[in-house]
């Protein structure tokens, strides 16, 4: 099976004070939602950016596997994920690297 593999960084809102805890709340609800409501959805993992000044502004990162890009896309226009970004509000910009599994070498030795 080719995995698909989505890497997404989001960048939250300035007037976000406490961005951490309404972050991990929007990713967790996200990923419920997407564990329940999408065949294709595999696994996903987050992850915060360190910062080494108070002031600068916190980036999550999400890594999800998916089983194929039709069930990411259906996902990622669906309503039930629209609601939850709408419900939180605390994203400024989102983007998504796609990434697929390098296939494997051809294992036959050249003649």
């Amino acid at each position: 099976m080719n995995i698909l593999r989505i890497v997404s960084k989001k960048i939250p809102k300035s007037n976000v004070a406490d961005f951490y805890p309404a972050l991990t709340e929007l990713q967790n609800e996200l990923t419920l939602e997407a564990r329940n409501s999408n065949k294709g959805y595999i696994h996903s993992q987050s992850y915060f950016t360190i910062n080494d000044s108070i002031n600068d502004k916190t980036i999550l990162y999400n890594i999800s596997d998916w089983r194929s890009y039709s069930s990411w896309l259906e996902w990622y226009n669906s309503d039930i994920r629209l609601a939850i970004y709408e419900k939180y509000d605390i994203i400024d910009t989102e983007s998504h690297v796609k990434l697929r599994t390098r296939l494997p070498f051809n294992e036959t030795p050249l003649l």
